[in-house]
């Protein structure tokens, strides 16, 4: 039985939002630093898109997979 897809983060949005403000802050570092590939995309800074509560596109994809959706 599947009732509803995963969902954007609902108490771990304000942790969310201070690493997001935290990345912003060593905007100046980041870009000096030897990063590793895998993590060069914050160069060009970093923004959470994930809305508490809201159905995140693995979730439609779940609700989609157990014909909910």
């Amino acid at each position: 039985m599947h009732r509803h897809g995963s969902r954007g983060p609902i108490g771990e949005h304000k942790y969310i939002r201070h690493l997001v403000q935290t990345l912003d802050n060593a905007a100046d570092v980041i870009q000096e630093a030897n990063l590793p590939r895998e993590f060069e995309f914050l160069r060009s800074g970093y923004n959470s898109r994930l809305t508490p509560h809201n159905l995140t596109i693995l979730g439609r994809k779940e609700l989609f997979d157990h014909g909910v959706e």
